[in-house]
């Protein structure tokens, strides 16, 4: 198995057991990992037309939800989580295609599969890392714009985990 990385305008291929060393200058020219993570999600959009970007605000909605306090169910004050969801259940147009597609490309976004029988499987999707939602100044800025969302959402799934709770059917 092997590795490219381009430097210079130059790509070098080499086999994935050889390390690669980050200088310091270049850690802090990326504002470190967490620099890194929004300068690799901007530059996997960059390249994407107006309809794909606009999808991004429904894909990180989906692919976030608030956090509960798990002793008390309370809303810890709107901090996000990530979550995985199906594939199909993200993935609604083209357009939401093309932006998942840029997204794992750059490994903002990852993919993985449920259960062992490979007739029931269902391929999942998911944010890397919870610090994708920190990192990358436009995922804070549309979940910020969308604390409403992310309440309402919370509301009505905590209300329909106690009605599910109560022996109610989930549809009538």
């Amino acid at each position: 198995m092997s590795s490219a990385l381009e430097t210079e305008g130059v790509t070098l291929t080499m086999p994935v057991s050889w390390s690669i060393r980050l200088t310091y200058e270049a850690y802090e020219e990326m504002k470190g990992l967490y620099g890194a993570i929004g300068q690799t999600a901007d530059e996997a959009i960059a390249k994407l037309d107006g309809k794909a970007k606009a999808a991004l605000p429904r894909l990180l909605h989906d692919l976030s939800a608030v956090l509960r306090d798990q002793s008390s169910a309370e809303i810890g004050g709107r901090e996000l989580t990530i979550r995985q969801l199906p594939f199909d259940e993200v993935i609604r147009d083209d357009d939401s295609k093309r932006l998942v597609d840029a997204l794992i490309a750059a490994r903002i976004i990852v993919s993985s599969a449920t259960g062992d029988d490979p007739k029931s499987r269902r391929a999942l999707i998911g944010l890397a890392h919870q610090r994708v939602l920190v990192s990358w100044e436009l995922a804070r800025k549309v979940t910020k714009d969308s604390d409403d969302f992310f309440c309402l959402r919370d509301d009505v799934e905590v209300q329909r985990q106690r009605w599910l709770s109560g022996g109610r059917r989930e549809t009538c």
